[in-house]
Parts: structure tokens; sequence; C-alpha cells
């Protein structure tokens, strides 16, 4: 009954910490930091303007993380292709070559997670 309590205080703590983690689902760009805290510093703004100015930072931040997942994706792309155009390269057949070049693309596109993971 003794350990009861103690492993019950380490599962609250456990759960505020995830729970504390899970607002802050991926780090902010320092770009859009900075960004944000020069509109803050801007003394001749008003306040109408440094809200607009954090929002256009915030709208930088957005497409950034659009461009870079875009070109994450189609260097994806071409490793896939480079490594099929290896498997069907002349020469003796290699087992399962394709399937791998498949599965690396799968994993480098989606992060590891499939819906069959879970």
């Amino acid at each position: 009954m003794r350990a009861a309590v103690p492993l019950a205080a380490l599962l609250v703590v456990l759960l505020l910490v995830a729970a504390a983690c899970a607002g802050r689902s991926e780090e902010e760009d320092p770009e859009v930091t900075a960004c944000r805290q020069q509109c803050a510093g801007q003394r001749q703004f008003g306040a109408e303007e440094r809200r607009y100015c954090a929002a256009a930072c915030d709208e930088y931040g957005r497409m950034k993380r659009r461009r870079e997942e875009e070109e994450g994706r189609r260097s994806a792309e071409k490793e896939r292709d480079r490594c099929l155009h290896e498997c069907r390269a002349a020469g003796p057949r290699k087992p399962g070559c394709e399937q791998r070049c498949l599965d690396e693309y799968e994993r480098a596109t989606h992060q590891g997670t499939k819906p069959d993971d879970a």
C-alpha cells in the first residue's frame, strides 16, 4: 500500500508534464520568435499595428513550414526514384530491392507513422 502512494504521485507528475508538453506540439521557429519580438518592441506602432505585425510573422512561419515540407517531399521522391532506378538497372535482379525503396520512401514521407502502426 505504501508503494502505491509514491507511484500515484509519480503518475500525476508525469501526466502534468505530458499535458504541458502537449500544448507545445512543435517548437516555434526562431525566426518567427525574433520577428514577433521585433514587432512587440516597435514603440512607434500602436496596438493594432503590433497585432498585424505579429500575424504577419505567424503567416511567414506557416509558409516557411509548408515550403520546407514540400522540399522534403520532393527530396524523398527523388531518392525513391534513384533507388528504383538502381534496382531496375541491367544485371541480376535484386530480390526485395524495389520493396525496400518503397518502404524507405514511406518512412521518409510519413516519418514512420502509418495507420496500422498504432
